[in-house]
């Protein structure tokens, strides 16, 4: 995840998994829908893992990830990004004007 998110590739995992899939079925590793469903859950969730730990609240991260964009680099930018609102709000009260 962190070379996607260092590198600045905007990959779908969903892309990069149907990708992969033919890598692993030429060595017998069957590599059907479900288990790039699960292998993409998976990666989803060491994602959320990742935000987590670099500071973003868990709430707009989970709302990021709900959107269903697979996208790690734009995940962690709307992550970001939410949270930067969240800060400015809460600096300025804005809160109590609406």
């Amino acid at each position: 995840m962190q070379i996607l998110l260092q590198g600045g590739y905007a990959l779908s995992l969903q892309e990069l998994l149907e990708l992969a899939g033919p890598g692993y079925e030429a060595v017998g590793v069957v590599f059907g829908d479900e288990a790039a469903r699960s292998l993409r859950d998976f990666l989803l969730a060491r994602l959320r893992v990742f935000l987590l730990e670099q500071g973003y609240r868990y709430d707009l991260v989970d709302a990021v990830i709900a959107s269903e964009d697979d996208r790690p680099l734009r995940i962690e930018a709307r992550s970001a990004g939410s949270h930067r609102v969240y800060r400015l709000r809460r600096r300025h009260r804005f809160n109590d004007r609406f």
